[in-house]
């Protein structure tokens, strides 16, 4: 049995995820370990009967009890982070908590384990900043984030990368972009609708109303995840 610990498991992604990993495997054990500041119990209350499926009210902030689920653990997949890319204009702070500290003191717990060696890293394309080239390879660069989030995010990955070569661990970044579905509460297409929905026949347009953006429907989402644990 593969012992599974998902952070942020209770937010749009992460509830859709451990879903799809205890339906899909009666050898998957999932701990989603959440202090449900941006996520919902209700994404995750379908799993409390499961007898694969754990629930551990925590932040990452909290190095002891992050440290607990981390050592009864295989395998992390990392989604807990401040979701808004637009408060860093306002809380400069935000990222760097729940994007660098966090992900330090979930890295950090993982080299002090003596199981839990493999992490899967939710980063995001804000990375990329204003890309040259589109669509954008794995191999693109140079990489010049234009938010403090993605700054935040581009760090994470640089530390997963220095802990996975110093420390024996291994990683994978997923640089997540625009992600829609049914759940969601955040976002262009959320507020899009929201806001058709408020004003049936009035809609205000940004910029010249030609500009193109990327969506991935969440369960495709998943199932690129789901290929490419297994790497």
């Amino acid at each position: 049995m593969e012992r599974i610990l998902m952070t942020g498991g209770a937010g749009f992604i992460g509830s859709a995820l451990a879903s799809t990993l205890i339906m899909r495997s009666k050898d998957n054990q999932v701990t989603v370990f959440d202090d449900l500041s941006t996520g919902s119990k209700e994404n995750i209350l379908h799993l409390d009967s499961n007898p694969n499926f754990n629930f551990v009210y925590g932040s990452t902030l909290d190095v002891s009890a992050l440290q607990n689920v981390v050592d009864v653990s295989d395998t992390v997949f990392h989604l807990a982070a401040n979701p808004s890319v637009a408060l860093g204009a306002y809380d400069t702070r935000k990222d760097f908590e729940q994007n660098i500290i966090a992900t330090y003191n979930l890295i950090e717990a993982m080299r002090k384990s003596t199981s839990c060696k493999k992490i899967v890293f939710a980063s995001t394309s804000t990375v990329y900043g204003e890309a040259l080239k589109m669509p954008i390879s794995e191999s693109y660069g140079p990489l010049k984030p234009m938010s403090i989030y993605g700054s935040t995010k581009l760090s994470c990955e640089a530390m997963i990368s220095g802990y996975c070569h110093m420390f024996h661990m291994s990683g994978i970044a997923l640089r997540l972009a625009n992600i829609i579905g049914p759940v969601s509460k955040k976002g262009v297409v959320y507020d899009f609708v929201s806001k058709l929905s408020s004003s049936p026949n009035f809609l205000n347009i940004l910029g010249n109303g030609k500009q193109n953006k990327s969506y991935l429907y969440i369960e495709d989402c998943i199932e690129a995840i789901m290929k490419v644990r297994s790497r």
